[in-house]
This record gives structure tokens, sequence and C-alpha cells, in this order.
């Protein structure tokens, strides 16, 4: 006989079913959309755009160097930032079949073709179990697929989609269900794969971890106390967790041994923060900035996180919001070429043309548009951990904290790393913790709530889809001679 629905406790009137059935229409428009662009760009040989370069300049020079060297690549040094195992696998691809780009990247778009529908196929059992409708869990799903930093690296030869694909490989399963060895193994497998592709996403180790930790609450207790309690038998958890991250670890370090370094040779001067090692301090608060501004089209979800959080602790939310404020501050946010520069930067590059600038000792060095934005993104984000009411709420948070830190190692903040990771974190938390059909819940709903769920992705979409097609219109052409020769060095590679 089946169970009733068990009420959420948070949105009392809004069922959680476990067993609902989830639609593939999030996932059928998230692959749709991709195939019909691509296949445009494919069709008409297109080579402007910054991915389009990326790939001719860097990625593809990869591809073929090791395509050269098989069995036996040399690895000390290649035109990538990142870990070669997606080029290795490409360059299998050009030894045996083909060294014709545009066959490479056909191959290489499976796996943007795995990541589209996981994720939308996730979202969609997510929002399932809450009761959400196709209709909002559509539109939640397509800002990602519109991106510029989603689409064009599953267009051209990137690996960016690629280590997303693992990454989600090594988050769901941790989040999904509580860990255990099996589950430990198969992470431990999925982390090792992600890094060889990229190597800053050993970040996952974090979540990773966390929930391991986290195996000893009980799955409704959302508190830091039921997160904390009993410390010693957590202990044993933690450490086999850490113990399936190592063969991850061992890789990455194996590579910084190789490289002298955490990117190749030739990359190391444009990566790395100055002093070696050390924190790209505006980091942090650009990306809370960048969590404001999805958080404006994506208010019709977050906003009852907001509302709770400030009705149960309206001081502590003050206080992030004072944290962020101080922090945004202190780091220089000018617009500057290469490590801030791209995306938001180049609205604060204008701004900066215009006078519109904090001076520090009559020199241009933080921006207005930064230190007004990151309080904003502190609460936003706030409320949108507020949203989850159960234990996976520190598991996400511990995802989140672990994603800003290894970002702010690179001393270049581009908003291709983070944009994927936002946008999907956010679509994936309002469809499995958003009360469902506010519209049926009282009055205590904003009768635009609604409306807006639907409405604010989609216009977000559509903007992000505009920024797209405007930077394959007007970038440069991958294959047009230059108008001065290019530097020495390699200056724009995907990390």
């Amino acid at each position: 006989m089946p169970q009733p629905a068990q009420p959420n406790k948070t949105n009392s009137t809004i069922p959680v079913r476990p067993g609902a059935r989830a639609s593939w229409a999030p996932a059928g428009a998230l692959a749709g959309v991709f195939l019909v662009g691509a296949a445009v760009l494919w069709g008409m040989n297109w080579t402007r755009g910054r991915a389009a370069c990326d790939q001719y300049d860097y990625h593809l020079k990869a591809i073929l160097k090791f395509a050269e060297e098989l069995p036996r690549p040399d690895l000390h040094d290649y035109a990538s930032a990142t870990t070669p195992g997606y080029h290795l696998l490409l360059a299998a691809v050009a030894r045996c079949i083909t060294r014709e780009p545009l066959v490479l990247q056909i191959v290489a778009s499976v796996f943007t073709l795995g990541l589209l529908p996981v994720f939308g196929r996730t979202l969609a059992r997510a929002g399932a179990t809450r009761g959400q409708q196709t209709l909002s869990l559509t539109a939640l799903a397509l800002p990602v697929v519109c991106s510029p930093y989603v689409f064009t690296p599953g267009v051209w030869l990137l690996p960016d989609n690629a280590g997303w694909l693992l990454a989600l490989g090594v988050l769901l399963p941790v989040v999904r269900r509580p860990v255990t060895g099996r589950s430990l193994a198969i992470c431990s497998i999925m982390l090792a794969l992600t890094v060889l592709v990229r190597q800053n996403h050993l970040w996952l180790a974090g979540p990773l971890i966390a929930a391991a930790w986290l195996s000893r609450t009980p799955p409704a207790d959302e508190s830091l106390a039921g997160a904390l309690r009993r410390p010693g038998c957590r202990i044993g958890p933690s450490l086999g967790a850490l113990a399936a991250c190592l063969p991850a670890i061992a890789i990455v370090a194996a590579f910084a041994l190789v490289w002298h370094g955490l990117v190749p040779p030739s990359f190391q001067v444009q990566h790395t923060v100055k002093g070696g090692v050390g924190i790209n301090w505006a980091t942090p608060p650009f990306i809370l900035s960048l969590v404001a501004i999805y958080s404006v089209f994506f208010i019709g979800w977050v906003w009852p996180g907001v509302v709770r959080l400030w009705r149960e602790s309206a001081p502590m939310l003050m206080l992030v919001a004072l944290g962020a404020l101080v922090w945004s501050i202190l780091p220089e946010t000018t617009f500057k070429y290469e490590p801030r520069a791209s995306g938001l930067w180049n609205v604060v590059g204008w701004l900066d043309r215009h006078g519109i600038v904090y001076l520090w000792d009559d020199q241009p060095r933080t921006s207005p548009l930064i230190v007004l934005l990151s309080p904003i993104g502190a609460v936003m984000l706030a409320g949108w951990l507020a949203l989850i009411d159960d234990r996976r709420r520190w598991i996400v948070g511990a995802a989140i904290a672990a994603f800003i830190a290894a970002q702010a190692a690179n001393a270049n903040c581009w908003q291709r790393y983070h944009e994927p990771f936002l946008l999907m974190l956010m679509a994936l938390i309002a469809a499995r913790y958003a009360p469902a059909l506010p519209e049926r819940a009282g009055k205590r709903w904003p009768s635009l709530l609604p409306a807006a769920r639907i409405l604010g992705p989609l216009l977000l979409a559509a903007l992000l889809a505009a920024v797209t097609i405007g930077g394959l219109l007007t970038g440069r052409d991958a294959l047009a001679k230059p108008e001065r020769p290019a530097p020495a060095r390699w200056s724009d590679p995907s990390r």
C-alpha cells in the first residue's frame, strides 16, 4: 500500500513526492537547443568568436601534438592550461580516424550532449519530488544551454563541458543518497577522471568529504548543531572519503611535479597569483556579484528563502551583507586585461572609462558596481541555502566554499569559470527545494511570483543567448590572418 506524502516541514502545504514521475522535457529542450544551434554553426563552418579562437590557437594544437606523439605523448608543456585528459582522448580520434577539425568538433560534442541531458533529467527528477510544473522546470534549465560558456565549448574543441559532465558524476551520487563504500569508490574514480580533464575541479573533494561527515546526521536535520553533533563517530567516514580523494590528489600532484607548478610552464605567468601561491581576493566578490545578477532573474524561486532567513535571523543576514561589503572594498576590482576581463568585467571597464570608480591614492582601484552587487549576492546566496531544508544544505555550502576557494587560486577571474556552476546550482536548488505552485499556498505569496518563475529564467536565457550570438558575430575570426605577429607565449587558454 503506498505511503501518504510527507509534508515538507518548511512549506507544509507542499507535499514531497519521492515516487513522482519526472518529465523528459527539460532534457529534451536542452539537447534540442544545442543541436539546432551547433548544426547551423557546423554547417557554416563558423570560425568566428572566442571559443573558435581558443580551439585553433590552443586546444587543437595540443590535440594534434599529442596525436603525433602517441603512444608516448610529451606532457611537460603543451597549448592548454588544463590537464590533458580531454586532449589525449581526442588525439586518439585524430590519430585513428581523422585530423579534420570539424569532425573532431562533432565527436567532442558528445560531452555536451551528455552534460545537458544529465543536468536536465536531474533537474526534472528534483522538481518532480516537489510537484514543480514542467514548464517552470524547462524555463529553469534553458539559461544553462544559452550561456556562451556552455554552448560554445560544446560546438568547438574546449574541455569545459567534459569537466562539468564529470563533475556532476562526482556530485550527484553524494547528494542523492547516503555515502557508502560503493558510492565512495564510484566518486573516487569519477573525481580522478575529472581532474585528468581540469585540475582545478579538485574542489569536488570538499563536498565529497562533507557528505561523508554528514552521513551520521539525520536526513531531515538542517541545523548546524545537527551537522556538528557527535564528531567522534564522523571521523571514520570522513577519513574514508579523504582516502577516496587520494587518487585525484595524486594525479594533480604528479602533474604539478612535471610542470613545476599548477599549470604547464607556458601558462604559469598568466595563471599564477602573484607570489607563486596566493589568493586572488577579487574572485569572491566577483562571484557574489554574479549571484546577485542571476538571482534577479530567479527571484521567483529564491524569494521564499530570503524571506525565511529574514524572519528567522535578520541580524545574521545583515552581518552577511556587511562582510561581503567589506570584502568587496579591499581588493582591486577595476577592469584589467587579462586578469579581470570579459563578462561583467566589461561593464566594470565601461564604468572605469567614464570615471565611475573609487580612487585610492589617486589611482582607480575599486569598482562601485562590485561594491553594490557583492552584498546583494551574499544575501541571495544565503537565501538559496536557506531554501535547502535538510542536511544537504551543508553539502551544498561546502561545494560553494570549495569552488570559490579553487577559483581564487587563479590569477584570472574570468566569468567563464564561474557561470556554468552558478546557473546549474541555482536551477537545481530551485527545482528541489522552492515551494511549488505558490499561487495555491495562500496569500503570503506575492501574486507575481508564479509568473516570475517562468518569465525570469526565460528572460535570462534570452539575454545569455543574445550575448552568445553577439560574440559569434563580432568576435575575431580564428582563421583570419593576424594584423600583427601573435605573442610568443600562449595567452588565453581555458583552464
